[in-house]
């Protein structure tokens, strides 16, 4: 079953699917979007394109593990629009991911940044991030024992 990753902000959202296996990720095209609407297709769209059977979205804990700010408003946003999307839906720890797409990035660039491609370098960072996070899920399902599936939280319609 191919999982989708979802890396949520406030203005933009990264992407990133498994393939059916769920041994690899692929990171997809990003979306800017400003309204919860917005937000709530951009989801759909990809769930469709990519046939994901379950969408993991990355859940923004503090540097000491806990549920800040950040990681309430994922959680308010999954839970209004979980029944639309219409598969399951699990939370994991992206803490750091952001930063080591943004560090990669970077460094492939050689620190060159700014000017036109800003708003696609975020975009594409947003969909690293999301990458991660789906390689980080990924790793923790194929450590657990046979008949668990992981350490996630899932989402109730």
């Amino acid at each position: 079953m191919k999982i989708l990753a979802l890396d949520w902000g406030e203005r933009r959202l990264g992407f990133a699917v498994s393939d059916e296996g769920g041994t690899f990720s692929f990171p997809l095209e990003g979306a800017a979007c400003g309204s919860e609407g917005e937000k709530r297709d951009a989801v759909l769209a990809r769930l469709r394109e990519t046939g994901a059977g379950k969408l993991l979205v990355g859940l923004p804990l503090t540097l000491g593990g806990e549920e800040g700010e950040s990681a309430r408003k994922v959680r308010r946003f999954v839970e209004r629009f979980a029944g639309a999307f219409r598969v399951p839906v699990a939370f994991f720890d992206e803490r750091m991911t952001t930063v080591l797409a943004d560090r990669a990035a970077r460094e492939g660039t050689g620190g060159r940044g700014g000017g036109r491609g800003r708003r696609r370098e975020e975009a594409s960072t947003d969909s690293a991030a999301a990458c991660l996070l789906l390689s980080g899920y990924l790793e923790s399902v194929a450590r657990q024992a046979p008949g668990r599936d992981g350490e996630d939280t899932e989402a109730t319609e």
